[in-house]
């Protein structure tokens, strides 16, 4: 499983503790220090639609120009902005196989990655 995030965001740092804590292996990649591919944003594009993954609540946004955030509902305008400014993705971004998942939701994560010990919990009579 990766995990893309920057280290700087609390979000991302949630999510990262809570791997940790119930030792859930990863990978992580900071996509401020070493970026993020178009084909990366088109990518989870193509499987969920970029409005999942587009942070609008967040100073960066705030602080686009009111056309700038109009002009994000065309896709391809949204994509290139998302690539230039990588803080308008909703992180952490956790990809696997099986998952794709924006943000960090504890009871989101426990379902899904903890599902097989929730499992174990229950013996057998």
């Amino acid at each position: 499983m990766k995990v893309f995030g920057m280290t700087t965001c609390v979000r991302t740092q949630k999510a990262l503790e809570w791997f940790r804590h119930h030792e859930v292996a990863f990978v992580f990649h900071d996509i401020r220090k070493w970026g993020l591919s178009e084909h990366q944003i088109r990518d989870w594009d193509c499987k969920v639609g970029y409005r999942q993954f587009l942070n609008t609540h967040i100073q960066t946004w705030k602080n686009l120009y009111p056309k700038e955030r109009a002009m994000t509902e065309h896709k391809e305008f949204a994509l290139s902005l998302m690539h230039q400014k990588l803080a308008l993705i909703k992180r952490p971004v956790i990809e696997s196989n099986e998952v794709l998942m924006f943000g960090f939701d504890e009871q989101r994560y426990t379902a899904q990655f903890l599902k097989e010990e929730s499992h174990n919990l229950n013996p057998s009579i």
